[in-house]
């Protein structure tokens, strides 16, 4: 399957479950609603909209996670992490999955588990201006429970996120490390990216001896296997099996090139998970929303 068979495919599967509900589409693009503030009728279970409404509330009116500017589109990675995690959190249904994150040969960490959508903290890479690096979802566990997960969601996404000094032009692009190269967000916005990976030995091979910058283009990818490993947890990148982009039918994708960068000693703790494998074992709790997911993102 080529990246835009896979894409007009859950186009479709989102079309038909806006029009199944009677929602209101934009005209051009009905995968997508007419309007952001309609967001809840992406989510599929009125407990996980109703608790995200919640913890606005008891924050005060705050945002307790920042709701993505396309909340609203069929084809959000954050609205499918809504409607596939959010029924276990917002239903305080940690165990089960726990129980699901287990068949799926994902190891949980043991005591009381808790969940958390968009998870920030600054102080992992100095970052005191700007964008922080924010991670989809995380489960921890009690005192000495074992490795947090922390999990991307990838959907229709063709790519990990590039570092956008260089996307607006302001950085060539060129390797800092042993190159003589120059990194703004080093030298002068003080984070400590390049540091963490020294340290979690990551600076060997074409890392080092490739002119370019491998974090130019993947600059969330390294970002986010750091984050983990900085706080002591693993790293979990949820994806669709159908996405090209991310494992190609005809051998290679952004997993198997990426993992390659990752040093030998951390390999373990890089684990890919399909939204496929995921949903096929939580069927077997038989939960009466799965079967809508499953028609909302056309999973077989």
């Amino acid at each position: 399957m080529r990246y835009s068979d896979y894409r007009k495919a859950i186009e479709n599967s989102a079309t038909a479950f806006f029009k199944s509900i009677d929602a209101q589409v934009n005209e051009k693009s009905p995968y997508i609603l007419k309007n952001r503030e309609e967001w809840k009728r992406n989510l599929i279970d009125v407990k996980v909209w109703e608790g995200i409404v919640q913890k606005k509330n008891d924050a005060g009116g705050a945002q307790p996670f920042a709701l993505h500017k396309y909340i609203h589109h069929g084809l959000s990675s954050q609205a499918m992490l809504f409607n596939l995690f959010g029924p276990f959190v917002f239903h305080g249904n940690l165990l089960g999955l726990k129980n699901v994150l287990e068949n799926c040969s994902i190891s949980v960490p043991n005591g009381t588990l808790s969940g958390e959508f968009e998870l920030v903290n600054r102080t992992v890479f100095n970052e005191n201006q700007g964008q922080p690096t924010s991670i989809d979802f995380v489960i921890k566990g009690g005192q000495d429970g074992g490795n947090p997960l922390f999990i991307e969601a990838k959907f229709s996404e063709r790519e990990f996120g590039s570092c956008s000094i260089f996307l607006r032009g302001d950085c060539a692009g060129k390797n800092p490390v042993g190159q003589s190269g120059y990194c703004y967000l080093q030298e002068v916005a003080q984070r400590n990216y390049w540091q963490l990976l020294k340290k979690h030995g990551f600076l060997t091979g074409d890392f080092v001896t490739s002119p370019i910058c491998v974090l130019a283009n993947y600059y969330q990818f390294f970002r986010e296997m750091l984050f983990a490993l900085e706080l002591g947890g693993d790293f979990i990148l949820l994806y669709d099996e159908r996405n090209p982009a991310f494992v190609h039918p005809l051998g290679g994708g952004l997993i198997s090139f990426l993992e390659g960068f990752i040093p030998d000693s951390h390999k373990a703790r890089f684990k890919p998970l399909t939204i496929q494998k995921f949903v096929f074992e939580a069927a077997k709790l038989d939960l009466n929303w799965i079967q809508i997911f499953k028609r909302k993102y056309g999973i077989q």
